[in-house]
């Protein structure tokens, strides 16, 4: 009721959907406002005229790239509780499926993605790509998100229909996921078929600017119910029931058009005795309103209700069993249940086995949350805790986040520390920075840490500042952190504190202190013992003596660093020390000898599916056969490792891959085919605010444009 206007504008959006391309719709509105509602109602009337998919991001367990997991298990019909074995026969059911009709390199495409797809689901699979960190891990589950949309796009197409995204409560969207749907979103490349984002949010929040700049972005802010709209709204869900005017007043006035508010004062006077209707309080506010209702609850149903919000917005039966066992209460969980979805406060998770249910509205779990005494809620966290941790005791990594909140809302120490570290690690090696910074910031905070955690959370800390361009920062927190691991005799940090400010030094630049911390490192790992460590370290100190001309000590070193990558069966530092041998090789102008270094790298990259690793060693052997003049062999390789770049979203290697190539053309006085692609670099200098070298671009372009364009 009172939508009709929304409703027409999303039926025009799926009208004009159609083509190649991609629309945006942005849906704000306060909490209780009706999204949610209105989105159903729109899919409802059109299910049959687009294929839908769903997703929203969690407040409550912000795991990383959660938003793509939730679209994928919405998409295969998975729920968390499920055991591995069956969700796996889901995955595979539908990649089998999804083949049926397509061409065999589309059909390889999809085949190669599913490991990853089946890790944002937490089946675990084995593949080499899985063993991967950081960002290289990251380009891997970014490519396959992209694939397996594409597929399903083609999949629409296909059937002749858009494909229509709804994505809700963006205002939670986790930064790894924002890094994959800008991807989604600007490169609008879903194999010629239509496909429309419905953008849902809290109306605080902005859309990120690659969504604000899009051309066919438009949006719904929902306005609260006209009182017209609100009075027939009372009457049609309170008709039979005798009210006084001066309460329906009251109510019109206080809901504020507010159609949550509506229906639980609607539901808060269906509980309410008939002799009480002439003489009862009106709550003034939305949440005051829910509590009203929450107190007239029979006891049974309130305190079970409280009890499942502490596990969350969604939760499993068998929790809150195992809760009310520890408590050795003798409540009927499921009729209790039964009694809370009659009441419309709960609702059953449909199409599964009925053990989870979810809150029908947040705002009801957060008044049944913010209702218990803080003792309480401790309890009732650490029995959560507890309770996953027996009920589900093989699949704990699926919980990091979830068991992580639980134990430090418990403030059960000893547990909350080892599930913060592990939930921080995982959010690092997907890249997402923020949570991983937020979840070690929580794990420094915990009272009863020991110092040697405290020294390598710091570490870890300083790492992510590192990799967001806080360099400054995070050299003086490690330049803290070595102080400290010193006067402690913490070996294994020093050595990591002193490569770290190493790597550092050589920023500023001051060589000569990068030397003296580079050779400390290699010192330490060697006295340590540490295989790995001091494949490193000397791998960091060859680089040093590359960089001052030193090619003798750089390439023992680096040949002492390959031999122990080859013993560890470390596949990434054999990789990085091949090139670094190419590059020595080249300093020492032996180009037969680089290509072969750099051809060994590139085996095993592309083997191993080590995606950054591929891309250098492309790159190199390019570079290698420019410098020969043999633009012929280089300009193949220069343009694969674009592709790639392309794929993996590389900013950097985007711009390297670009400036080879222009040089090349510029070279060969193509300036038919050099200009596009001076066009490219030039949008990205500008886009990294490097305005001077972006001018440059631009005056070169306008030169070889005003001399007209000459023959390839």
């Amino acid at each position: 009721m009172g939508r009709e206007t929304e409703l027409a504008q999303l039926n025009e959006l799926l009208i004009a959907a159609k083509g190649n391309g991609s629309s945006l719709m942005h849906i704000r509105g306060d909490a209780g406002m009706g999204k949610t509602r209105l989105v159903y109602e729109f899919e409802k009337a059109n299910s049959d005229k687009a294929l839908f998919l769903h997703g929203a991001c969690s407040g409550i367990s912000p795991a990383p790239l959660n938003l793509f997991s939730s679209v994928f298990e919405a998409y295969f019909r998975i729920q968390l509780n499920e055991s591995p074995e069956l969700k796996l026969s889901k995955l595979s059911e539908s990649f089998t499926q999804l083949e049926t009709d397509m061409d065999e390199a589309s059909a390889s495409k999809l085949k190669d993605v599913k490991n990853l797809i089946a890790f944002l689901l937490e089946i675990k699979l084995e593949d080499p790509r899985l063993k991967q960190s950081g960002t290289d891990l990251l380009n891997h589950l970014f490519m396959a998100i992209e694939t397996f949309m594409q597929c399903i796009a083609a999949q629409a197409a296909r059937a002749g229909k858009p494909l229509l995204m709804i994505l809700d409560d963006l205002h939670w969207l986790d930064e790894a996921s924002n890094l994959v749907l800008q991807n989604l979103i600007t490169k609008d490349n879903t194999a010629n078929a239509a496909v429309v984002w419905l953008l849902m949010s809290r109306t605080e929040y902005e859309l990120p600017d690659y969504c604000v700049g899009h051309p066919n972005l438009r949006e719904i802010r929902l306005k609260p119910l006209t009182e017209d709209n609100v009075r027939a709204l009372i009457s049609a869900h309170t008709s039979g029931i005798e009210l006084p005017e001066t309460a329906i007043n009251k109510v019109v006035s206080l809901s504020e058009g507010n159609p949550f508010y509506l229906e639980e004062w609607c539901n808060y006077i269906e509980s309410l005795p008939q002799d009480e209707l002439r003489d009862f309080p009106v709550p003034a506010t939305l949440h005051s309103l829910i509590q009203s209702r929450l107190d007239r609850l029979p006891i049974a149903l309130r305190t079970l209700l409280y009890k499942a919000s502490v596990i969350g917005k969604d939760f499993f039966v068998d929790i809150l069993k195992h809760i009310e066992t520890r408590l050795r209460e003798t409540l009927d969980v499921d009729s209790t249940l039964a009694g809370l979805e009659e009441q419309s406060l709960v609702f059953k998770s449909l199409g599964f086995d009925f053990s989870a249910y979810f809150f029908k509205h947040i705002a009801t779990r957060e008044v049944a949350y913010q209702t218990l005494l803080q003792e309480n809620r401790k309890l009732l966290h650490r029995l959560c805790g507890e309770a996953i941790e027996q009920l589900f005791p093989n699949r704990l990594d699926e919980f990091y986040f979830v068991l992580a909140d639980h134990f430090s809302k418990a403030e059960v120490w000893d547990k909350a520390a080892s599930w913060l570290e592990l939930a921080a690690d995982k959010a690092a090696s997907t890249y997402n920075n923020e949570q991983a910074l937020e979840l070690y910031r929580k794990l420094l905070g915990i009272p009863s840490l020991n110092e040697p955690k405290k020294l390598e959370t710091r570490l870890k800390i300083a790492d992510i500042m590192w990799l967001k361009g806080e360099w400054d920062r995070a050299a003086e927190d490690i330049e803290l952190v070595l102080d400290l691991a010193k006067a402690s005799n913490n070996l294994a940090i020093c050595c990591h504190a002193c490569r770290f400010l190493g790597m550092a030094s050589i920023y500023m630049p001051d060589m000569q202190r990068a030397f003296q911390l580079f050779t400390q490192a290699e010192a330490i790992a060697t006295d340590l013992g540490d295989p790995l460590l001091t494949c490193i370290a000397k791998s960091n100190l060859s680089n040093w003596y590359l960089q001052n001309s030193d090619y003798e000590h750089a390439k023992a070193l680096q040949l002492a660093s390959l031999e122990l990558a080859l013993q560890l069966n470390e596949h990434q530092r054999q990789a990085k020390s091949l090139s670094n041998l190419g590059m020595i090789a080249l300093h020492m102008e032996d180009t037969a000898l680089a290509l072969d270094y750099f051809g060994q790298s590139l085996k095993i990259a592309t083997t191993q599916r080590l995606l950054k690793e591929e891309s250098i060693a492309l790159g190199n052997i390019g570079y290698t056969y420019i410098i020969m003049q043999d633009y012929a062999n280089a300009m193949p390789m220069l343009q694969a490792k674009l592709e790639l770049a392309d794929k993996m979203n590389d900013f950097m290697e985007q711009v390297k891959a670009l400036e080879n190539i222009c040089n090349i053309l510029l070279e060969q006085e193509n300036s038919r085919d050099a200009l596009p692609m001076l066009a490219r670099l030039h949008k990205l200098k500008l886009s990294s605010g490097n305005d001077a070298e972006a001018s440059e671009l631009a005056e070169l372009m306008e030169s070889l444009s005003s001399q007209g364009i000459l023959p390839g």
